[in-house]
Parts: C-alpha cells; structure tokens; sequence
C-alpha cells in the first residue's frame, strides 16, 4: 500500500475487519499512516518525544472507536488528522506548547539509512530551507499552519483537508490561497 494513496475499498475491507478485532489489518492502517500523522503533529509539537506519545494514542482512539460496530468511520485519513488536531489542541491548552524546539530533519523517518554523500549534502540544503520556512510556519495562525502542512507537505487534497477541518471545500482554497501569501511574506522579509 506504500507510495500510493489508500483506495476507499481497501479502506473499507480493512475497517470491516477491525470491528471484528483483526490486528493485521490495523496494523496495515497503522503502517500506511504513522509516519503522515508523526510529521504532522511533531511539526505542531516541538517535542519528539510527547509527538510519539500523541502519534500513539491517536491511533489507540482510532483502534478503540473502529472497533464498535456502532460508529463509522468514512475517510480514514479525515478521521486520524481529526483525532491529532484534537490531541494537539489539547496539548496546547494543558501544557501552553512547552517542550525543546526539533529540526524538522529530526522529524523525517528515513526508511532507507544507506545515504551517499552526495544526497546528504542535498539533504542537509534542503533541511536549510525547510528550517526557514519551518520558522516563518510557527508564525502563522495556527489554521494556516494546517492547512499548509495538510496540503504541501502530506499532499492531502482540499476536499480532505475540508473533511478534517470541518470546512466547505472552498474556504480551504481561500485559507491555502492566504497562508501561502503571508507564508511568503514572511519568507521575503526574513531573507
């Protein structure tokens, strides 16, 4: 299922699965979105330690909800960005957002460690101007910070974006459309 999006049947074989407390097909969810909703909350976070925490029970919610036969999920990837956004709206509100400040190269999982020296050096550039824009991100209203790492970085479309964050398709544009303005304002003054 990596590198490619998650089909809404598999979605939903997958799902019918869980209710009846199959793991592996957890485990496959769990596969598929840890490293998205990690990058996603360690960037709103600042500590890699409580994002590896929250990544956690971001997926026990997931497991213990998919599970009753009663509730539906319909988007997967709408409902953990849902349960992430809310655990860290509520690290916010219990801690007011303590914690070190992490590179974003600390939050990037890289699957394959045989790296060249040539690609490290592209990394290491990279890493560079993503720091800058990962300083000019934490200065953004918090919606903009969302819906610029939900679309740019997770490559999640506006209609999933609109799902997650409860909005009309449309305002997500309108939301894109400004945060990557004043993104680039930023960008421009600090250069």
């Amino acid at each position: 299922m990596k590198g490619s999006k998650i089909h809404k049947w598999q979605e939903k074989r997958l799902l019918g699965k869980i209710q009846n407390g199959d793991e592996e097909s957890f485990g496959k969810i769990y596969d598929w979105y840890v490293n998205r909703i990690f990058k996603y909350v360690s960037l709103k976070i600042g500590s890699i330690e409580k994002a590896e925490e929250i990544v956690q029970d971001v997926f026990l919610k997931f497991w213990r909800f998919a599970r009753d036969k009663e509730n539906k999920v319909k988007n997967i990837s709408a409902f953990l960005y849902k349960i992430a956004k809310s655990m860290v709206a509520d690290h916010y509100r219990t801690t007011a957002g303590e914690g070190k400040i992490i590179s974003l190269e600390e939050t990037i999982i890289v699957e394959d460690e045989t790296i060249g020296e040539e690609e490290l050096a592209d990394n290491i550039d990279l890493n560079l101007d993503i720091e800058k824009i990962k300083m000019a991100l934490e200065k953004l209203p918090r919606s903009y910070q969302d819906v610029i790492i939900m679309k740019f970085m997770e490559e999640l479309t506006n209609k999933e974006i609109a799902e997650i964050l409860e909005k009309e398709e449309g305002h997500i544009r309108v939301l894109a459309h400004r945060a990557l303005k004043q993104l680039r304002s930023l960008l421009k003054s600090n250069d």
